[in-house]
């Protein structure tokens, strides 16, 4: 069985629409109102803060280990974004606990670090 199993939809949210604060508040009216009808969870790209990992990496010579964890910190930066930016959103750490808070009736929104379990480089 799916780990899954509770959640009819993942939806990736892509960094490049973080950049558009007006956007961004209507896409998640539209997806608590979807997530009231089909459990879902959503999991945030890394936007501008992932740009600019990208010209550290490239600037500083950076490790992919630590450039990779940077990365996903913008993720997660991105997740706290999302969860506080609608009611209904609620920042997990695990699959489980993506189910628990999607069957509350709400929208759980995924902090990456903690699902993949890295490490500090």
């Amino acid at each position: 069985m799916s780990q899954l199993t509770g959640l009819s939809y993942v939806v990736k949210v892509g960094g490049s629409v973080l950049e558009h604060p007006g956007r961004v508040k209507g896409l998640c009216r539209v997806l608590a109102e979807v997530a009231r009808l089909k459990p879902l969870l959503i999991v945030p790209g890394g936007g501008e803060v992932a740009d600019v990992v990208r010209r550290l990496y490239a600037g500083y010579g950076l490790s992919e280990d630590a450039a990779h964890f940077m990365a996903v910190l913008a993720m997660d930066l991105n997740a706290i974004l999302l969860s506080d930016v609608n009611n209904s959103f609620r920042l997990v750490r695990d699959v489980e606990e993506a189910v628990k808070t999607a069957l509350e009736g709400l929208v759980p929104v995924l902090a990456a670090v903690s699902y993949t379990h890295l490490t500090l480089p």
